[in-house]
């Protein structure tokens, strides 16, 4: 009984008597009446009759005000049905006519006015009437032909070619994109003329950037090649030029970047040139030597440096500029000679080169640190040519002094590639 109540959310048991339906088929009802006494029962079933009769009478009571209203809607209805036909009428008449033609007449004036879009607005809110399909068609029209007076061919286009062959569109399609690539090429010219005029002045760097902006047109790549060829012809010691690719920040999605060299020195129609960051990280040679020292014409660097990485770095026309030349196994005061395109410094060289330890750091791109490599703020270990006694090769070390001991032939050290570029076949 106590959770009949409670569900029923009353709190005597004779609030249950008030409840707005019977409750019979309810559970704990059934049970109440299932283990209670006689009198309780009683009660119980009582109250139930109660709720029953009490519905039973509001219902009758509804259906009689029912009844009522019924008699009397029906009375309004028979008066109001010809009210009703004639506002009906009028409605419709206002809806399918006098609307219709008066939102008509105001878009077409707006048209008249050269309001297209407002135009369009209002003949698509009665899309449908008259001839309000074709005057949207006209507008557009309209549109796309005030467009191309303005130069605005693109844009022109792309309205005709909406219009699906309306009066002229197909023809004046043909018009605008004759007029756009005819402005086009004359803008492709103006800047390729330009780029030509900075190119023959000597303002290689200008003329790149300029070429640049237009690397589809003619034979822009080949200029923006010949400009950066043209700037080593003219550099000077000290200075860096851009010759070769090579990757270098890592992200191979974006190609291969271009190499940066510093110029070292200029002399009987060549540059040398050394890369001005630590490229890749190598073994001087890769062999195991138990016995004597490896020297350069020995060693694995020097093969992949003439072999792997030219190819790799250079286009058949660089490689054409790198001259093989006479380059001591040792160091300068070595007899001892290999012939060579591409080489690392001597110590003698490094020295040469470089006026302070501070420039000399091998500063390493993010391709080699990702390698693992150990830096300094960035700087890495990095070969010279030069062997010492037993298996071990000079290097640089990270704060650019020169590591006069040396290093295991076959420890990974940074590779900082130098050559000669023969300026007179530029």
């Amino acid at each position: 009984l106590g959770k009949l109540m409670a569900e029923l959310r009353v709190r005597t048991q004779d609030e249950l008597k008030d409840c707005a339906k019977a409750f019979d088929d309810n559970n704990n009802y059934q049970k109440v009446i299932r283990f209670a006494d006689d009198g309780l029962k009683a009660t119980l079933e009582g109250y139930i009759e109660h709720i029953n009769t009490r519905n039973e009478e509001t219902r009758v009571e509804k259906e009689k005000v029912k009844a009522k209203k019924a008699k009397r809607a029906k009375k309004v209805i028979l008066i109001a049905t010809s009210i009703i036909a004639i506002i009906v009428a009028f409605v419709i008449l206002l809806n399918t006519v006098f609307i219709p033609n008066s939102k008509y007449n105001n878009a077409v004036t707006l048209m008249n006015a050269g309001k297209y879009n407002e135009a369009i607005t209002a003949f698509k809110d009665i899309y449908g009437y008259k001839d309000s399909y074709s005057k949207i068609s006209e507008c557009r029209y309209n549109i796309a032909i005030g467009l191309m007076t303005q130069g605005k061919y693109t844009e022109a286009i792309t309205v005709f070619e909406e219009l699906n062959g309306y009066k002229d569109s197909t023809t004046k399609i043909n018009e605008c994109v004759a007029e756009r690539d005819a402005i086009i090429e004359l803008f492709f010219k103006t800047v390729y003329d330009e780029a030509v005029t900075l190119m023959n002045a000597g303002k290689y760097d200008e003329a790149i950037l300029t070429f640049a902006t237009i690397p589809n047109y003619s034979d822009s790549k080949e200029k923006i090649s010949q400009c950066k060829i043209k700037k080593i012809k003219s550099a000077k010691v000290g200075e860096c030029i851009k010759f070769g690719l090579y990757e270098q920040d890592n992200n191979t999605s974006n190609g291969t970047e271009e190499i940066e060299w510093i110029v070292l020195e200029v002399k009987n129609g060549k540059a040398l040139v050394v890369s001005k960051y630590v490229l890749d990280r190598k073994p001087y040679d890769s062999h195991a030597h138990i016995v004597g020292r490896c020297l350069w014409d020995e060693c694995t660097l020097q093969n992949w440096l003439n072999k792997d990485f030219i190819d790799v770095a250079f286009s058949t026309d660089e490689k054409a500029l790198i001259p093989t030349v006479k380059v001591f196994v040792n160091d300068e005061s070595s007899g001892t000679t290999s012939q060579d395109k591409i080489f690392i410094l001597s110590v003698s060289e490094a020295k040469k080169y470089f006026g302070s330890d501070s420039l000399r750091k091998g500063v390493a791109t993010p391709y080699v640190l990702a390698q693992g490599v150990t830096n300094r703020d960035g700087c890495v270990l990095w070969w010279l040519r030069t062997a010492t006694m037993g298996e071990y090769v000079i290097d640089v070390a990270y704060d650019g002094s020169i590591h006069t001991r040396g290093n295991d032939d076959n420890a990974y050290n940074g590779i900082r590639p130098a050559m000669w570029i023969d300026l007179s076949k530029i």
